[in-house]
């Protein structure tokens, strides 16, 4: 019953039928288990841990338990407490996602966002369609590029950013509405120099949310830094109406929802490096009483409370940088001047402040001191790019294009994809009369977006102005949509060119305004479908759709229509009617290449890729030199396996466009597949005879070399991206591997230790550290580096594992054992800490312990041969005989070769070749013939001197195995050093095969000395170890 009314979400009455139950049988672990889940719907964390806990002590699935009661003390803020149940969880159930996922939860509420990324990656490498995993991971490492937003550390925070935007991404596949990953994403491209996409973004965030104040906002803002400030006010409007309340527009309800989407208000305060330090609470009051109030949006009454912290304490630089930019947001561009320069005395070493005075300096017309502002800032940060865009802004309306084109080719090396940039650096040079300079910077424009309608009308300009029209790109090459030509007497492109009001002479942007002459001035499909191209060209997708539909009223057999309403469905993510949309274009025109296209491209983000493939093959059959088709035919191929045949779509491409870096790209990855990674090296040489500096064939090309064994060579590719992206950690990571393998352990050292310059918490960079040093034999600088990753994450099964690696190899052998023990706790399934700890158990005469770990090993391995023999002999230890034999026969049925053939002994420790981090790695079936495994050191303890011919061993002398071939002379013995918490000594003695060493007999009658003549060659020798002959 208490079941059911939880079911109707009857809490209360659902905890009265189980204290009912409980009262008859206390001892009901499920019952309390669910009271907790009852209680913590109530939201009552206290009486759920309670119960919970009781679940636990009467033996409920205590995963389940744990990842409950973890949630119930993270409600509390009980954040130790709640890790604590999470990893005690993950021990039981490591491949749960969820688990991983709250920990990462854990992390982030606790500031350490690069443990919290961990987590999530770990989860998604477990549940890899996780959109709520890949949207905090993206959060996670977008406030670790915040953190490290600086000077210094800028470039490295673009590469979080960069991480950061491809988490987003990956959240919009999935769920194409999701409001909080389009803005991660609008922000990330922001900080990377992507305005335009940025604004798209936020477009979409708007077109869901039409009162969203943060969309509004960072619109608005990004408009302004560019120089639109017509539109910039207007969004700054619609930010200012989402949150007042007097408007009418909204309930209270939504403006409460709107301010708890309010984090990460404004990103350039978030990073301030000073936080104040108030001396008296009331001021610390006043201001987070102004930070409440820049939230509303309040920016009068904000200013006049940081205007009374600054009257009792002037010396807060962030204080007047705050109160300098709600000036900026009142338009009271003076006053904020003034605010930001005495926020500059207090602190003149940031970069941000003297941009933010140059922005409002250039908004005055004071352009020369907007130039000097711009110019410190970029003495501090020579990358920031806003800095550089102010700059070449300012020169421009200063008419000192020659300087402005310098800022733009700065801009252009951080945005080599930027239309704007590459548009007006194009405006430029037209104004000091260098047009063809200008021509091929708007063809480069067009080149990059060959919708983008200023570049269009320029380049049309010009060709009217010089002769023949110049021939453009399309975004297919079997499309020609004209936008121009859509109306006649060019009053089309009239439209699309003319300037906005008050933009100055560089307005040339789509003016939305224009739209609206159409609507009642034209009724024809041709003006609706330019209309409709514009807005999509716009963002503004649903009024796209309308305009398309009007257009298929009026002339429904339109071919070119359905495929673009095709187009702009599958950007809304709207994948079904997308393929109806093409499907009536190719029904009108069979020979329709780009709707085929468009068929091809929506299955395959649909996940059939077979299907996709059979839409290339039409595109092909239309046009066979389709370069686009062609591409993503060899990738779909590629992704299916069929490597051959993606092969022979490169190839195809290749023909025609030799010079196609992505389809040279893509057949070297095909061709390291097929293991021809000497021809993939080919096509990687001669992307970089073109493109020097393209990383991403730079750390291919490595790839490939590492593959061929040719280790010299990767590290030099990784060297060449170093020297273009020095705080590139995986490279860097990538390059240490390398070294490692070469054996310059000593070089692989300095790699790591620039990984942890660049964050000290990266685990695997201390494991790999440690492996080097242990490589180097400097056992005690290896340990130390396991130390210092569990210090950051005492749940790092590697870490225990190499960490007892290590202290074996300095015959510290209960410090090793404890290390393992720990190893096998964390990661069960570990065969390898299995087998060390039965080693070492053996080792140190605890026999019945050693038995035990090698029979988990054989548990994960039942076939693994050196557990097998180990075990063996551990049993012929306590004369569990038939188990020995048992034993011994299954070897022999596993490896009939393996005893007579033993030349390293079997019985050594297991250490990998290379550091793994997951431990995913199987004992050898053989240990002969190589010492690669094993340490040198471990190694020389192997041998042993020959005893007297009269010594018989006591029991608890059987410490370590030596067995001699038949007739051998064993050599003089090595001792260890006493094991330095035990002091045992490990060396034991095995006899010669078939040789028997009595142990002290009992004492045997006639009757039974009779009965043992007639047992089996195994069976006559139970008072001893009986070692076969070799063969036997």
């Amino acid at each position: 019953m208490g079941k059911e009314l939880f079911g109707v979400m009857n809490y209360q009455e659902s905890i009265n039928c189980y204290e009912k139950g409980l009262a008859t049988d206390s001892f009901l672990a499920g019952i309390w288990f669910r009271k907790g889940l009852t209680f913590e719907k109530l939201g009552d964390n206290e009486q759920a841990l309670l119960s919970y806990e009781k679940s636990l002590e009467y033996g409920y699935s205590s995963s389940r338990a744990l990842y409950m009661q973890g949630l119930a003390y993270a409600g509390l803020d009980r954040h130790e407490k709640a890790m604590s149940c999470f990893d005690r969880a993950l021990k039981i159930t490591p491949d749960d996602p969820e688990l991983w996922y709250q920990k990462g939860m854990l992390f982030d509420k606790l500031g350490n966002y690069e443990a919290a990324v961990g987590c999530y990656e770990q989860g998604l490498s477990l549940n890899p369609d996780s959109a709520e995993a890949w949207y905090h991971k993206g959060l996670g490492l977008e406030k670790l590029g915040r953190e490290l937003d600086s000077a210094e550390t800028h470039q490295e925070a673009l590469s979080y950013y960069q991480e950061a935007l491809k988490c987003y991404e990956s959240v919009l596949s999935s769920e194409p509405d999701s409001i909080e990953a389009l803005q991660g994403k609008g922000f990330c491209l922001e900080q990377l120099g992507r305005p335009s996409e940025a604004i798209q973004c936020y477009d979409e965030i708007i077109s869901y949310e039409p009162y969203n104040y943060e969309a509004w906002h960072s619109k608005g803002s990004l408009l302004d830094a560019m120089g639109q400030y017509d539109e910039a006010v207007a969004c700054y409007s619609m930010a200012q109406m989402a949150l007042d309340p007097d408007s009418g527009v909204h309930t209270e309800e939504v403006k409460t929802a709107l301010l708890e989407k309010m984090n990460a208000y404004d990103a350039s305060l978030a990073s301030y490096p000073d936080a104040p330090k108030f001396r008296s609470e009331p001021v610390k009051i006043l201001y987070d009483k102004g930070l409440a109030l820049d939230k509303l949006g309040n920016y009068e009454s904000a200013v006049e409370c940081y205007e009374q912290v600054l009257e009792k304490e002037p010396g807060h630089a962030v204080v007047w940088y705050r109160k300098a930019l709600d000036l900026d947001r009142l338009g009271r561009y003076e006053e904020a001047v003034v605010a930001y320069e005495k926020a500059l005395k207090l602190d003149p070493g940031y970069a941000k402040v003297w941009y933010r005075k140059g922005f409002d300096s250039a908004r005055l017309g004071e352009h020369r001191q907007a130039l000097k502002s711009y110019d410190k800032a970029l003495e501090l940060d020579e990358n920031y790019y806003l800095a550089w865009y102010g700059k070449a802004s300012s020169l421009v309306r200063l008419e000192e294009y020659d300087a402005s084109i310098e800022c733009y080719n700065r801009l252009l090396a951080f945005a080599p994809e930027s239309t704007e940039i590459r548009y007006n650096k194009g405006l430029a040079l037209d104004q000091l009369g260098k047009h063809e300079e200008a021509e091929d910077c708007y063809n480069q424009t067009l080149q990059l977006d060959p919708e983008y309608a200023p570049a269009r009308f320029k380049v049309k300009e010009g060709a009217e102005l010089s002769g023949p029209e110049v021939s453009r790109p399309t975004k297919e090459e079997s499309r020609d949509v004209n936008l121009e030509g859509a109306l006649a007497g060019g009053f089309w492109a009239y439209l699309l060119s003319s300037e906005k009001p008050d933009s100055g002479e560089y307005g040339t942007e789509y003016n939305p305004k224009n739209i609206e002459l159409l609507d009642p001035l034209f009724s024809f499909d041709s003006v609706w479908y330019g209309k409709a191209s514009v807005c999509r060209e716009l963002g503004q997708y649903e009024d796209a759709l309308s305009s398309y539909e009007l257009v298929l009223m009026i002339n429904p057999e339109r071919t070119e229509a359905w495929y673009e309403e095709g187009s702009v469905l599958d950007l809304l993510g709207r994948n079904e009617e997308a393929m109806e949309c093409y499907k009536r274009a190719v029904d009108l025109d069979p020979q329709s290449d780009v709707a085929w296209y468009g068929m091809a491209s929506t299955v395959n983000s649909l996940g059939r890729s077979e299907e996709a493939i059979t839409y290339f093959d039409r595109v092909l059959e239309i046009d066979p030199h389709n370069a686009m088709a062609l591409q993503e035919k060899g990738r779909v191929l590629a992704s299916l396996g069929k490597y051959e045949e993606a092969v022979s779509c490169y190839d195809t491409l290749l023909e025609s466009e030799p010079n196609n870096a992505g389809a040279l790209e893509g057949r070297a990855s095909v061709l390291v597949k097929l293991e021809r990674s000497e021809e993939a090296l080919d096509d990687y040489d001669k992307i970089l005879e073109f493109e020097p500096a393209n990383s991403g064939a730079l750390a291919e090309k490595a790839s490939a070399f590492e593959g061929l064994g040719r280790y010299e060579e990767a590290v030099e590719c990784y060297g060449k991206i170093l020297d273009a992206s020095p705080g590139n950690r995986e490279v860097i990571y990538r390059q240490a591997k390398a070294l490692e393998e070469l054996g310059d352990f000593e070089t692989a050292i300095g790699s790591y230790d620039r990984i942890l310059e660049l964050g000290p918490a990266n685990a695997d960079a201390h494991n790999s550290k440690g492996f080097a040093f242990y490589k180097l034999e400097r056992y005690q600088e290896a340990i130390d580096c396991y130390d210092k990753t569990l210090e950051y994450d005492p749940g790092n099964a590697a870490a225990w594992y190499y960490k007892g690696c290590a202290y074996y190899a300095r015959s510290s052998h209960t410090a090793a054992l404890r290390s393992f023990d720990k190893a096998a706790q964390l990661k069960p399934d570990c065969i390898t800490a299995w087998y060390n700890k039965g080693y070492i158990y053996n080792v140190q005469g605890e026999v019945e312990e050693a038995i035990e770990s090698y029979d988990r090993a054989l548990a994960i391995n039942p076939n693994s041969a050196p557990a097998l023999y180990n075990k063996r002999f551990a049993l012929y230890r306590i004369k569990k005989y038939d188990e020995a034999s048992a034993s011994k026969s299954k070897l022999d049925s596993l490896d009939p070769g393996f005893v007579g053939a033993l030349e390293d002994r079997g019985t050594k420790l297991f250490l990998p070749d290379t550091y793994r981090g997951d431990l995913d790695f199987a004992l050898p079936n053989r240990w002969y013939g190589s010492s690669a495994n094993f340490s040198e050191y471990v190694t020389e303890n192997m041998t042993t001197n020959p005893l007297p011919a009269d010594y018989v061993p006591e029991p608890d002398e059987y410490d370590n195995f030596y067995i001699p071939e038949a007739g051998e002379e064993p050599d003089e013995v090595i001792d260890e050093e006493p094991d330095e918490v035990t002091g045992e000594n490990d060396s034991f003695y095995i006899p010669e095969a078939g040789e028997v060493i009595d142990e002290e007999p009992d004492e045997v009658t006639d009757e039974e000395q009779d009965n043992e003549s007639d047992k089996d060659p195994d069976e006559s020798n139970r008072t001893g170890y009986y070692i076969p002959e070799a063969g036997e």
